[in-house]
């Protein structure tokens, strides 16, 4: 009583240890009730079979595979019973990691850029991206009580009619965000040069201080039009050799992730989106 426990809990606590309270107050795993299951053991290793051939495979494909089992009563076998003995057989349901389809050649290439000693503090990153009035990125989780999915509270409003979207040019060094230009036209490969590489670019590089720096852009048919390498070769600015398909790489991947999350729900249409997202970066 001193402590704060129970009666009932102390009554659990010595039932769970025995007449001599010798054993493990703590409750151990249950046994299977075996004569319970409504999926027999060969249905179990179909299911395992199965599973291991495809990991992608789908409940209702497993349910075609073993033909529609009926358990006890003639009742459905529940999606939760073939989830159960899935992980009893150490196979849990994830959701599965996204990363690009390489070819063997890519592979190899990424491998040698891996490989490649690079200052990379001295390298300019570059890319473009595109900032939506709708930031559907991932999902979205909700904390309530139970049997309130659809209480107003606890919706998630979307909106698909009136989605508004901009394109952003931006750019970062070791130092920090630097630049970001909102491309409100179409982008081609002289506008690139004009909009963005000439005001943005080369006066970074002409500077004294940032001689012998990389200057780093995807393999975008922009990036490696003709007239765009030859302006740069012009400036006599160092371009940093990519592989291709190879978005991942980039670390401004991480910088569009913040931004994103820092603009959240912004209604553009509303608002200067340029404004809003150079306050942002």
């Amino acid at each position: 009583k001193e402590c704060g426990v129970s009666r009932h809990t102390v009554r659990d606590i010595k039932k769970l240890m025995g007449p001599n309270l010798t054993g493990s107050p703590i409750l151990g795993r249950q046994p299977p009730r075996l004569l319970a299951r409504r999926l027999t053991p060969g249905d179990v290793q179909t299911l395992t079979t199965a599973v291991r051939g495809d990991p992608f495979i789908t409940l209702h494909q497993i349910r075609h595979l073993l033909g529609n089992p009926l358990g006890r009563g003639g009742r459905q076998i529940s999606d939760a019973t073939i989830m159960r003995r899935l992980k009893e057989n150490n196979l849990r349901c994830y959701r599965a990691a996204k990363k690009p389809h390489l070819t063997d050649g890519q592979k190899e290439d990424r491998l040698a850029f891996a490989r490649t000693d690079i200052a990379w503090d001295a390298v300019m990153f570059s890319d473009e991206c595109t900032i939506s009035t709708q930031n559907t990125r991932g999902v979205k989780w909700v904390r309530r009580p139970p049997n309130t999915r659809y209480t107003e509270t606890y919706i998630a409003k979307t909106a698909v009619s009136g989605r508004v979207a901009i394109a952003v040019w931006a750019c970062f060094t070791i130092e920090g965000p630097m630049h970001i230009y909102w491309m409100r036209e179409k982008n081609i490969a002289d506008r690139y040069k004009r909009r963005i590489l000439t005001p943005f670019v080369v006066p970074f590089f002409q500077r004294p201080e940032n001689a012998g720096r990389l200057f780093m852009h995807d393999n975008s048919p922009i990036h490696t039009a003709v007239t765009v390498r030859n302006y740069l070769a012009r400036q006599e600015i160092r371009v940093l050799g990519w592989p291709s398909g190879s978005p991942d790489l980039n670390p401004i991947e991480n910088l569009w992730n913040v931004l994103k999350d820092a603009l959240g729900n912004l209604d553009i249409r509303a608002v200067r989106g340029d404004a809003h997202a150079k306050q942002a970066w």
